[in-house]
Parts: structure tokens; sequence; C-alpha cells
């Protein structure tokens, strides 16, 4: 039985013969990804909830939980309070997927590997669609690094270079590749942090951006990918050497590197 709530929100039925949270939380995304529950939309009260899908209060305000930690909901109090939906942050995705490559074994050589499959076609992409916008950004971000270069703050220069790979992949136009570029980028810098980013590492990294730069502005789509491409190759080899000379954590017995998270494990223990 479809039980109608009084916001007007279709789809959303009684779970009581079901397994009710993971029933709920199924609900409530097919809602989303249905475009029925936009981010803002009003559910109800905690009370007119339990109701609706003849729950426990302690069962909805568990689901609720569950929700709220998937960033799909959060709760409002006093006037006007109950349970809304709400955008998930890509912060949140970011934690979420960091939670489960912890277990994963993740290498700095799988980061370099997913750039070098995916970066380059972000290039060429936003070459294709190149606006004087994006020109102005990916250049202010440039100069931003050569000046920080200039000071000797070497982890300065790589942020810079994080926020002009990530405006590159959002210039992709393509969200997947956008989203999975920024989380990577992130492991990556916090990895980079970690070793000490040098002047060697720095000073190449500034060099392949203003050649990266260069292609897009002249709305070359392919030479634009040539140019992320040796970036890519050249910032993993170049974290490779930094990576084994901080010497945070040793080669394993294969003759492997250890994982990503083994460094950030050993960075806190230094702390």
């Amino acid at each position: 039985m479809v039980i109608m709530m009084s916001s007007g929100i279709d789809g959303l039925s009684s779970v009581k013969s079901e397994k009710s949270t993971d029933k709920i939380i199924r609900q409530i995304r097919r809602g989303i990804l249905k475009g029925d529950l936009q981010p803002g939309t009003f559910l109800g009260s905690e009370k007119d909830l339990s109701e609706l899908f003849e729950v426990s209060k302690q069962t909805l305000r568990e689901t609720i939980n569950a929700l709220e930690y998937m960033g799909l909901v959060t709760r409002k109090k006093g006037p006007g309070g109950g349970v809304y939906i709400c955008r998930v942050s890509e912060k949140m995705a970011h934690d979420l997927l960091f939670n489960f490559f912890c277990f994963q074994q993740l290498s700095p050589e799988h980061l370099s590997e997913m750039r070098i499959a995916l970066e380059p076609l972000a290039a060429r992409a936003a070459a294709e669609n190149i606006t004087a916008e994006l020109l102005a950004r990916l250049k202010g971000l440039n100069m931003a690094s050569e000046k920080a270069f200039k000071k000797g703050d070497f982890n300065e220069v790589d942020d810079y270079a994080v926020l002009f790979h990530k405006e590159i992949g959002k210039a992709s136009g393509n969200p997947l590749i956008a989203f999975t570029l920024s989380f990577v980028e992130d492991l990556l810098s916090q990895i980079k942090a970690i070793i000490n980013v040098d002047r060697e590492f720095a000073g190449n990294v500034i060099m392949a951006h203003k050649k990266i730069y260069r292609a897009m502005k002249a709305g070359d789509p392919a030479g634009a990918a040539i140019a992320m491409l040796e970036d890519v190759e050249d910032v993993g080899a170049g974290l490779l050497r930094l990576s084994r000379k901080a010497a945070l954590v040793p080669i394993n017995d294969n003759g492997e590197d250890p994982s990503v998270f083994s460094y950030l494990a050993s960075a806190l223990q230094k702390e």
C-alpha cells in the first residue's frame, strides 16, 4: 500500500513486512534518482515518517542516522523542522571512498595508472570546449605556482597544481571523470605533503603545466592530451623517487612499494 505524504511526495510506502532500514533507504535513493526528491525536499517530521513507513521511532531514527551519514538527508530543528533531502557534498563522498580504500592496499602506482587513463581524456575534452574563463583560471593558477616556487614553498606549488588538474577535470564535462580525478588528486596531495615535494619536483610540475596551458590556449586537444600524459608520467616517477627517499615505510618483502595508507599512517605516528 502506497501512502501519500502530506508534502505530496509519491513513491514512499510502508515497509512493515520488509527489512525496514534497508528498504527505506532504497526508497529514498530511488526517489532521488527519479528526480522526485530534490535537495531541500521536506520529507516530514520523524513522527510522520515513522507512521508513513509503519516502523518504530527507534527504527526510523536509526534509518535517518544512516541516511545522514550517507549525506542524503539532514535534520532541522525548531519551526519548520524535520527531515530534508540534501545534496551529497564532494568532501563527504571523498571521505566515504577514503574509508573504503583504507582496506584495499592502494599504492601510489595505482593512483598513477588511474591518472594516466583519465587525465589525458580530460585534457582533450577540456581543450575541445575551451573557454576564456577556463584559460584565465589556468593561467592564474600557473602564475600562483611560480610565485610560490620563487618563495621556496614547494608544497604551496603543489596546492595550486592540484587545483589546476581539478579545473581541467571539471572542464571535461564528464562528472564521473571530474569526481574521480578530484578524489585521486586529493589522495596524491596527502602523500606529497608527507614526502616533502622538493625543488626539482615542483619545477617539473610548473613546466609541464605551462605546456598543457599552451596547448589549451592553442585549441589543440591532441597536444593537450599528450602534454597531460607526460605530466602524469613525470609526476609518477617523481613520487616514486621522493617516497623512497623519505623512507617512511620500507619496500615490502615482494619488492613492492607500500600502500598509500601505509604512508599516511606512518606520518601520523611521527606527529
